[in-house]
């Protein structure tokens, strides 16, 4: 939902994100400019997450399909995400679970 007037309303909900045949967790949304910014992890199968972004470039009324950024044969889990509102760019944290704990950045534009 969106509003145009610094929230004193809200348009109807015109972009729903539901997928009911799968688990999401750890939901993170970060905002530059026009720019909306969202990270999740989402069960693969077998209890193992790996950690997905979505954004839009039109002030969140689209968004481009999911990219799945961590690609992980290991369960990741603690992921963060921090949007510098002026310069718009982007860090994605997450941690990977295997037989070690290994912690991945993701740096978008920096």
């Amino acid at each position: 939902t969106t509003s145009q007037n610094g929230g004193q309303s809200y348009s109807y909900p015109s972009q729903i994100v539901q997928d009911s045949n799968s688990s999401k967790r750890n939901l993170h949304l970060g905002i530059s400019q026009e720019h909306v910014y969202a990270t999740y992890e989402q069960d693969m199968g077998s209890n193992r997450y790996d950690v997905f972004l979505v954004n839009s470039t039109d002030g969140g009324f689209s968004f481009h399909p999911p990219v799945n950024i961590s690609k992980s044969p290991e369960d990741t889990s603690d992921s963060i995400l921090t949007v510098d509102p002026i310069n718009g760019k982007l860090v994605i944290t997450y941690q990977e679970i295997g037989g070690a704990h290994t912690i991945h950045i993701m740096c978008g534009g920096c």
